[in-house]
């Protein structure tokens, strides 16, 4: 009986103690977490790509982290560095509250504070010599709406000014001016640069910001409805003459509905104040000639135009670094989409084009399933001869458009139906029917849709 009582005795304390063992193992301790990138009641320009970055640590182990924009997950990450990029183009808030989850491996979780994010489409940037310039984003892109008029380049070097006509005329090297060299237009218009000031690799766009490249301006013009249309919702409004605006008459389109807010600044071998708005752009054509972009009291348009590299121009500066965009999709196709009776041999062409005037290479595929298979590569022409189709069949193709830099974009898938087989029978001794058995002559082609013939 008394062995009985210490065994019971026994097992009472080994319970005890794996009890005491596994309440000194347990752990209620949660994680602390806090967001460290970006600050609370920080501002962001919509459309750029920010890094959230959270900051997690735990006792033991931390098992994930979950980032909330708005209350909604977006993001869970199990290993460190916590981080989210976080694209606020599709954010369809101005205003957005950021909180993260830290959850350990005992189950254990903590929230971290919420910040709060503002997203802008309107905003500004200050150039080397303290000058602040108001911003917009168009489209996808950001961009001053105010003439540049800074007079050191990035590195601090001392731009030269040069109001006299006749130096003007000698400088082979940067330069930039004021109209008529009156200050008063300085503070409306900014200040004029020769392209040698602008091709400079001093640079003179603030820190983060670049001189437009013919793609950048082409962009913007096709956001805005083309070339033709574009002017008008780039220029401010009113007139000289009625006292309403700084264009002279009639300011044809002018609505300034996309916020870029030309000023008819003039230029030196351009126009003068008042006729029209001319910018450079980075870019030199084929021929050596430097391209920029007018916009005119007379006109709709913003066109691009030849400029010597003496030619005084206004500049703009667009947010980024200089991209090179690529090619426009394949489109326009022939044969067109859908065709059918098409000839089963046949030349395919398309049509794309290059905002940057790149040279464009052209990969073809062809076959007779929805995901065609390459046929052609590295095509310089937008057409391609292709022998050999099938009667009566259903071909699908598409084309990859590729620069000279590797952008490249791809085209919709298209398709046709060839033509069908015909037959032309001869009976024989000019018999008017045709009597089972009897040989007939087939001349021509096989016919596949009907061979019962």
């Amino acid at each position: 009986m008394k062995r009985v009582s210490y065994i019971v005795m026994a097992c009472i304390l080994a319970l005890c103690w794996f009890a005491c063992d596994r309440t000194t193992d347990s752990d209620n301790t949660p994680p602390t977490v806090k967001i460290i990138h970006p600050l609370n009641n920080t501002i962001i320009y919509k459309g750029l790509v920010d890094t959230i970055r959270v900051q997690a640590t735990d006792n033991k182990e931390v098992l994930s982290v979950q980032i909330y924009i708005n209350d909604q997950l977006v993001c869970i990450d199990e290993e460190e560095p916590y981080e989210y990029e976080w694209d606020t183009e599709n954010s369809k808030n101005t205003e957005c509250t950021i909180y993260a989850k830290a959850v350990d491996a005992n189950g254990n979780y903590a929230f971290s504070d919420p910040i709060n994010v503002y997203l802008t489409v309107t905003g500004t940037v200050t150039d080397i010599d303290g000058n602040v310039y108001n911003t917009i984003k168009i489209g996808t892109q950001w961009w001053m709406t105010e003439n540049l008029k800074v007079t050191h380049y990035q590195n601090g070097d001392l731009i030269p000014e040069v109001n006299d006509l006749n130096v003007w005329d000698t400088l082979q090297s940067g330069a930039s001016c004021i109209y008529n060299g009156d200050p008063a237009n300085e503070e409306i218009y900014g200040r004029l640069y020769n392209f040698y000031a602008v091709e400079d690799e001093r640079g003179l766009p603030p820190e983060g910001w670049h001189i437009p490249s013919r793609g950048d301006w082409e962009v913007l013009c096709e956001f805005l409805g083309g070339g033709d249309i574009a002017g008008g919702k780039m220029k401010t409004t009113g007139t000289l003459e009625a006292g309403t605006g700084l264009w002279l008459e009639p300011n044809y389109g002018a609505t300034n509905e996309s916020g870029f807010s030309a000023q008819p600044g003039g230029g030196l071998y351009a126009g003068c104040i008042g006729f029209g708005a001319y910018f450079w752009s980075t870019f030199i054509d084929d021929y050596g000639d430097n391209v920029g972009y007018e916009l005119l009291h007379n006109r709709y348009r913003c066109r691009e135009d030849i400029f010597d590299m003496e030619a005084g121009l206004s500049v703009r500066c667009v947010m980024g670094n200089q991209i090179n965009y690529p090619p426009v999709p394949p489109y326009d196709p022939y044969p067109e989409n859908l065709s059918d009776s098409i000839y089963i041999f046949v030349t395919l062409d398309w049509r794309s084009e290059d905002v940057d005037y790149d040279q464009i290479f052209y990969d073809v595929y062809v076959g007779i399933d929805e995901n065609p298979p390459l046929l052609y590569s590295d095509l310089e022409t937008s057409e391609i001869h292709v022998d050999s189709l099938d009667y009566n069949m259903t071909y699908y193709w598409k084309v990859v458009a590729r620069d000279s830099y590797g952008n490249e974009t791809e085209g919709d898938v298209w398709q046709f139906t060839t033509e069908p087989i015909y037959i032309d029978i001869i009976i024989p001794n000019a018999q008017s029917s045709y009597e089972p058995g009897e040989r007939l002559w087939i001349v021509g082609r096989t016919n596949l849709i009907d061979e019962t013939v």
